[in-house]
């Protein structure tokens, strides 16, 4: 984990202010005093990570003094985020002065014209044209990755805003790459925290937990683990295997063998395509792509090229 570099205020920073914010706990604290303006974190459940997002949102636009600062909670669903953020943002910030809710669109105006607003990743046209000063992606393993590259991304670039990424694993998805690019970039902060060190779970009941979920499930759920194949997968304990011993490797692709394209059409959701080539008795995979939004004669022309 990276040196701490800021200070964790135990009350909002703002002389107006006389409330005394709830206390965070120990790994809460570390994470809020490491960040960098970008950050990672793969947490396991019941961590509390949604009330750190808040925390940080509050604390943040309490020591903005720019014009107007807006901050957003995103959630993979609209309804997700209010059924688990909003409450607890009404709960934290109801007591501070001059404090306005607007229920209708799930967004609390501060003293100052400050604002903290939820949003869901499955509506990102909702956010285009807006500015941010910082976001929080709750468990952005579950959202689409073109929310951040083509619509917050740019809503943070003229305030310099800041973004952090907080989730469990669901396989190797964009979030995996994510925390694996964050690693070698000096401007992004990663942390994972396992049920296992972190203590905050009772053993008894890690233990408990165990006996009714799949290994697979209390692994990604519970130990934060990115290798653990989807329950039910046909092959997922075999490319496991194949992983641990090393068996999955690059190869190249080879001109003189067709190409062969397997589809899985998607419509609500991502459409994925494998480029394979039949080379004597094995299989290569040479390529996958994934994408969302497109029409199938964007596939067409990603075909031909």
């Amino acid at each position: 984990m990276a040196i701490a570099t800021r200070r964790v205020p135990s009350r909002l920073p703002s002389s107006a202010l006389t409330v005394q914010f709830p206390p965070l706990r120990d790994h809460q604290r570390q994470l809020y005093a490491a960040r960098q303006r970008f950050n990672v974190w793969v947490c396991h459940r019941r961590l509390g990570k949604t009330t750190l997002a808040l925390y940080m949102l509050i604390a943040d636009a309490y020591s903005n003094h720019r014009p107007r600062p807006r901050y957003g909670y995103l959630a993979p669903l609209y309804r997700q985020g209010k059924v688990i953020a909003w409450d607890l943002l009404k709960h934290l910030t109801r007591p501070l002065p001059g404090t306005k809710i607007n229920e209708a669109e799930l967004r609390v105006d501060l003293t100052g014209d400050r604002r903290i607003q939820i949003f869901g990743a499955d509506n990102p046209d909702a956010l285009r044209g807006l500015y941010l000063d910082g976001a929080v992606f709750d468990e952005y393993a579950q959202m689409r990755p073109r929310i951040w590259s083509e619509v917050v991304r740019p809503a943070l670039a003229d305030r310099q805003g800041w973004a952090t990424f907080i989730g469990t694993p669901m396989g190797h998805n964009h979030f995996y790459d994510l925390y694996q690019q964050a690693q070698g970039d000096a401007g992004w902060h990663t942390a994972c925290y396992r049920a296992s060190d972190t203590g905050i779970l009772p053993q008894e009941e890690l233990d408990a937990a165990r006996q009714v979920m799949a290994p697979e499930q209390y692994a990604q759920e519970f130990e934060c683990s990115f290798e653990s194949a989807l329950v039910g997968s046909y092959y997922g304990a075999y490319l496991d295997t194949a992983r641990e011993e090393q068996r999955i490797t690059r190869v190249p692709h080879d001109p003189s063998v067709p190409v062969h394209v397997a589809f899985d059409l998607g419509v609500s959701d991502a459409t994925a395509m494998w480029f394979l080539q039949v080379v004597g008795r094995m299989i290569h995979v040479i390529d996958y792509l994934e994408a969302s939004d497109h029409g199938l004669e964007w596939y067409a022309k990603v075909i031909k090229e």
